[in-house]
């Protein structure tokens, strides 16, 4: 078994960020391998990852310490449901007397709302 390089800094080399990116913490032990021998390297694993993310074309996937971020052509799905709940509460029903208030269950969504936030970023 090879003994372990210490204070190697790995750098992006790629233009192109499409695939699967990972991204190791500072002084993180990692393995690494050689790309058909051409002397470029890619990582395989490392001990401690601060963030990953999977971007395809127009679409990226991304996961750190703060949650997950999902996103398609300048989309993000995090708004696109916190935009729904909104518009939920915000819903009132004409009636034979008028309008209606807004749902008695409005607090629930805010609710989830909140909710999104710890999980979605």
């Amino acid at each position: 078994m090879d003994e372990p390089v210490k204070g190697v800094m790995l750098n992006s080399v790629l233009g192109n960020a499409n695939g699967f990116i990972q991204f190791p913490a500072d002084d993180s032990d990692a393995i690494i391998a050689s790309i058909d021998g051409s002397g470029e390297y890619f990582l395989v694993r490392a001990a401690v990852l601060t963030k990953a993310m999977v971007n395809i074309g127009e679409t990226s996937f991304t996961i750190d310490a703060s949650g997950y971020s999902i996103e398609h052509n300048g989309e993000s799905l995090t708004q696109i449901l916190k935009d729904l709940l909104d518009r939920i509460v915000a819903i009132t029903v004409p009636t034979s007397s008028g309008a209606s208030g807004t749902p008695i269950n409005a607090a629930d969504f805010t609710n989830i709302k909140t909710r999104l936030d710890n999980l979605l970023t």
